[in-house]
């Protein structure tokens, strides 16, 4: 719908950003990270153009975007451009909502989300109509699919030119075959709070988003045969691996305002755990924010 263009240098919530990545995950995002350059390497690209074609980012720029917040500015007043773009009407924010709500995960002592990555059963996805608003994936027996893609295609893909995403989905505690939906009902929830996922839209209500994506960088322009082949290479590793289940707790997410959506040049970062201590944290950064807008 696009009503209104969305400034550049703007706020979101996300995760892992920076020192806040356990090892496991660490290791995994060093192991994908060297899989890409076999990849490249085994379609015929010579190491010595790799920096040209995938451009990865620091170790301590990778992060998953929790709740892109987009803000825009209307006269002397802030909203969350996705409500305006995406569905055509102002919703005002309630931060403070928001803060209640993962207040109240962090006082039960559980994770955000545990998210598993990898193992998923190499499968594609076909589905269409009335199927797209449903987990299941009749056509790929994949174990659910999500944006048209079924689990093994949405561990790992690229735009070119664009962002290269590593995704997970969350799990039950202990179970790594039950997947909650729990990434998706804290975007939903959010929604009450007046601020919307960037995916969700009423031009595509069957869109539920439960990826929980890592940034790994950015590629170039690629002839469209060889980048499929680098996908698949990158997803059969992904699918060949054990399942690695990972914890998102409140101490590793940040409220970030950025420069650059890479997080490569961040104005302010505010721990989401000082935030819950003292919510005026939250009304300043939004405020430095409209300052500058």
């Amino acid at each position: 719908m696009n009503v209104i263009a969305i400034p550049e240098q703007n706020v979101t919530l996300v995760a892992f950003h920076g020192d806040r990545k356990p090892d496991q995950l660490n290791k995994l995002l060093v192991d994908t990270l060297r899989q890409i350059k076999m990849a490249l390497e085994s379609i015929g690209l010579p190491s010595t153009q790799f920096s040209s074609v995938f451009k990865p980012y620091g170790m301590g720029h990778m992060h998953a975007t929790l709740l892109g917040l987009e803000l825009i500015r209307i006269g002397d007043a802030i909203f969350t451009a996705n409500f305006l773009n995406n569905n055509g009407v102002l919703r005002e924010m309630q931060p403070a909502l928001l803060l209640d709500f993962c207040r109240s995960i962090a006082d039960s002592r559980n994770p955000l989300f545990t998210i598993r990555f990898g193992g998923f059963r190499k499968a594609h996805c076909a589905c269409t109509g009335f199927d797209l608003y449903e987990w299941d994936c009749p056509t790929g027996k994949s174990e659910f699919h999500a944006f048209n893609r079924s689990a093994y295609e949405g561990t790992f893909y690229a735009f070119s030119p664009g962002a290269v995403m590593l995704t997970g989905w969350p799990i039950r505690l202990n179970d790594h075959t039950s997947f909650t939906r729990q990434v998706y009902g804290f975007r939903r929830a959010a929604e009450n709070c007046g601020f919307l996922d960037k995916y969700h839209s009423s031009e595509k209500p069957y869109w539920k988003d439960d990826d929980f994506y890592l940034r790994l960088g950015t590629l170039t322009r690629f002839p469209s045969n060889k980048l499929d082949s680098l996908l698949e290479k990158v997803r059969d590793f992904l699918s060949s691996m054990p399942p690695l289940c990972v914890d998102v707790r409140i101490e590793h997410v940040s409220f970030v305002y950025y420069r650059e959506a890479n997080l490569k040049d961040i104005i302010r970062e505010i721990p989401l755990v000082d935030v819950l201590d003292d919510p005026t944290l939250i009304k300043s950064l939004f405020v430095d924010w409209a300052k500058d807008h």
